[in-house]
């Protein structure tokens, strides 16, 4: 079974910072190979579909010298 216990799906956009939750109170295991994408993906989604309007011309500005780092938390007993 999957040990992990929250479904966490974040995003942003030039004009909008996003985040979403899934998980129970107290918390329990989410089922098995349950991720962030699977849990709060879909309501991230939805969210997105009616906040926003549609636009093809979004590009996010970095300042000059700035890096996108990406960081992945592995649920415990499901990394390696």
């Amino acid at each position: 079974t999957s040990l992990c216990r929250e479904g966490w799906f974040n995003g942003y956009t030039p004009d909008l910072v996003v985040s979403t939750f899934i998980g129970f109170d107290p918390p329990r295991p989410m089922g098995d190979k349950m991720t962030g994408g699977s849990l709060s993906g879909p309501i991230f989604r939805e969210f997105l579909d009616k906040a926003l309007p549609t636009r093809d011309d979004w590009r996010l500005a970095f300042k000059k010298g700035c890096q996108i780092v990406v960081f992945v938390r592995a649920c415990a007993g499901l990394a390696g």
